[in-house]
């Protein structure tokens, strides 16, 4: 079993959208991450757990248009695997972009 704990959402420039709206994008890719870790326990250490920080840049388009994960283990795959699921989501258009900072924290149950 694996646990996915998302932390509040920090937002780094502005944004017209209210985090709520924000949160809703980012945990709809709850499922998207919870796969890549799950590929991840399969393929790299057993013991792969901890706090990747997903850092966001959103064009005004809604689009994630650059994604950095800083994770503590050496995972390239776990970690490519979560910018492709980053680069997917699609949040509400608005006058300007926005740049965001998501902590999550994967471990196994």
């Amino acid at each position: 079993m694996v646990s996915l704990l998302a932390a509040t959402v920090i937002l780094l420039t502005g944004s017209s959208l209210d985090r709520t709206a924000i949160k809703a994008v980012l945990q709809g890719g709850s499922p998207g991450f919870k796969r890549c870790y799950e590929a991840a326990l399969r393929r790299d250490p057993p013991d792969l757990e901890g706090r990747a920080r997903l850092t966001l840049t959103v064009a005004p388009s809604g689009q994630v248009s650059e994604v950095s994960v800083d994770f503590p283990m050496i995972a390239p795959g776990f970690t490519q695997c979560l910018r492709g699921v980053a680069l997917r989501l699609r949040f509400l258009e608005g006058p300007a972009g926005f740049k965001l900072t998501w902590p999550i924290v994967f471990r196994q149950r």
